[in-house]
């Protein structure tokens, strides 16, 4: 049984197919980001430097593009961001995030650029008041280019740790496995992570009247994460930000650039400074680095690079694999709708069940009837309130299991606590906190036998039409189960058998 949005418990989790991370390290000795920066802080290597500028150029210039609507602006902006990381390498804290962390540089400093520009100020203007005003929602999921003007704007509304989910899984192109590792969690709960940013960008953009789906969101930020910077830039880009770091001296600038490309490098690093970012300079700094452009290009030419075949192919596997998850998010979605259909019948059900019981009070059947006695009317809703109340009470289980993962392994003490991760449902929940009581309170961790260890249960039995004490439990690997017993006595014993020390 899975949910959107949720982490389901251990025996129905269905893992997703992960996105590739693409390209491949210059030097064989350094695997992840980190060891890069370090290298480059510490030991002041240029060549760390030059390979984060080219792991990271396409997520930075596209956040850029995509907020100004400009690719000579996003070419300023991502100078100026990797200027930024090369100034503050040293200070940067051990666990940052760096596609996180460059994300939201780009983001400040594009909206920076278009706030000296007025066409472009009010532009956005315009398109936020479009995006507020009432919207007649599609019959199909929305298109992915009606998400992507408003897209960054979303993004800018999430916690620092859900942005850099987002940013580490569909921008920046990585597997669930490689963003357990930056985030330091299993790929598991870096899947709940990312299920759980998409479901919020989701509610932002319901909010203004976009009937986005999570799938739909997932395309879009694949899309966006796609977009390719101009060829030649991830060459000008290094020199440029360590000579506005201070890194490089004049005479070691001018020997790597020559003359022409080593002043214009010192254009751009004079540029990235907040104190000259003027207009003026930025349509200079576009000529040169038009200039540079074809000169970067023309020595790129001669340069070794992965033949056209092996770039296609990456392409079409990445494409596969983002296919694959599209459709298992639409079947995921499609089983939540009916669902969510069973259990508005399992409620109507349930007050039919009630009126039958009402009716019948003064000619109740005597214990134990045989099934032949028994009216066929109130077995069948009795049935379906059971398999409802079983659904309902799985809802319960992986909310407790979504709260023990972001409180380190612990329970909850109340279920109050829990009833925030609830999968989200369009009518009331049908079991609430005052009919569900808690039968153990510590850690996943301490239970030997989750298959046999009760964790909650309903707080009251009930009587079934055959006569039977009926009552709901929640184990601790997630499941849940109705047991009937002929006594109380019956009804104690097998619940003190599974970890209930007061039945």
């Amino acid at each position: 049984m899975d949910y959107p949005g949720r982490e389901p418990p251990a025996r129905c989790r269905m893992p997703l197919s992960g996105f590739s991370s693409g390209g491949c390290s210059l030097m064989t000795n350094m695997n992840d980001d980190a060891e890069l920066l370090r290298r480059y802080a510490v030991e002041g290597a240029e060549d760390a430097f030059a390979e984060l500028v080219r792991r990271h150029l396409n997520l930075t210039w596209a956040a850029a593009r995509r907020i100004t609507g400009d690719a000579d602006l996003a070419r300023d902006v991502a100078q100026t961001v990797f200027a930024d990381l090369a100034r503050k390498a040293r200070h940067l804290p051990a666990r940052t995030i760096l596609p996180g962390w460059l994300y939201r540089a780009a983001c400040l400093a594009a909206y920076k650029v278009n706030r000296s520009n007025r066409r472009r100020a009010e532009r956005e203007e315009r398109a936020m008041n479009d995006a507020h005003l009432p919207q007649t929602p599609p019959e199909t999921a929305l298109e992915v280019d009606r998400l992507l003007p408003q897209l960054d704007a979303a993004l800018a509304t999430l916690s620092g740790t859900d942005r850099d989910a987002i940013a580490l899984r569909f921008l920046s192109g990585r597997s669930l496995a490689e963003v357990g590792t930056a985030l330091g969690v299993n790929p598991d709960t870096a899947r709940k992570r990312v299920t759980r940013a998409l479901e919020r960008l989701r509610r932002w953009f319901d909010r203004r009247g976009v009937a986005a789906t999570s799938d739909t969101l997932a395309a879009a930020l694949a899309l966006a994460g796609s977009q390719i910077a101009p060829a030649g830039l991830a060459a000008t880009i290094p020199v440029a930000s360590l000579a506005a770091a201070g890194t490089l001296g004049i005479l070691e600038t001018l020997v790597l650039m020559k003359t022409k490309i080593a002043w214009s490098a010192l254009a751009v690093a004079a540029v990235a400074t907040p104190l000259t970012y003027q207009q003026v300079t930025l349509n200079q700094l576009r000529t040169e680095n038009r200039a540079l452009e074809a000169q970067v290009a023309e020595a790129a030419r001669s340069l070794p690079d992965e033949t056209a075949q092996a770039r296609q192919a990456a392409d079409a596997a990445e494409l596969e694999r983002l296919r694959a998850d599209h459709l298992e998010l639409l079947r995921l979605r499609g089983e939540i709708g009916r669902m969510r259909a069973d259990l508005t019948r399992a409620a109507a059900l349930e007050r039919e069940l009630l009126a039958l019981r009402a009716t019948h009070a003064n000619a109740a059947p005597a214990p134990g009837p045989e099934a032949s006695d028994l009216d066929p009317v109130a077995a069948e809703a009795e049935k379906s309130l059971a398999i409802a109340k079983m659904n309902a009470f799985k809802d319960w289980a992986l909310a407790m299991h979504l709260y023990a993962s972001n409180h380190g392994d612990q329970l909850p003490a109340t279920l109050a606590a829990a009833r925030p991760f609830l999968p989200e449902r369009e009518e009331p929940h049908p079991i609430g906190e005052d009919a569900v009581e808690l039968t153990f309170q510590g850690r996943f961790a301490d239970i030997r036998d989750t298959a046999t260890t009760i964790v909650a249960r309903e707080r009251e039995p009930w009587v079934s039409v055959r006569g039977k004490l009926c009552r709901t439990y929640v184990f601790a690997d997630g499941h849940s189960e109705i047991r009937a017993s002929a006594s109380l006595e019956d009804m104690a014993t097998w619940e003190r058998a599974r970890g209930i020390a007061n039945p």
